[in-house]
């Protein structure tokens, strides 16, 4: 969810959300397009992401380097 209280808002401005999508986007686009739906659900939440955004976000990295055999 969306952080609803300042306090919230305040703790995700210190996390690179944005950078960390900008990562796996570029890693999705070069070499990994199963992760496709996942970055565009989360890129939705670029402008006021939660912690639970920023928690999904974390587990797409290593949903890559878990599978990075596959491909």
């Amino acid at each position: 969810q969306c952080p609803t209280t300042t306090e919230d808002r305040e703790k995700m401005e210190v996390i690179p959300y944005r950078s960390a999508i900008g990562s796996i986007m570029y890693a999705m686009l070069c070499t990994r397009p199963d992760v496709c739906l996942a970055i565009n659900l989360e890129g939705r939440h670029q402008s006021n992401p939660g912690v639970d955004h920023w928690t999904t976000v974390k587990n797409i990295p290593k949903y890559l380097k878990r599978t990075k055999d596959m491909f």
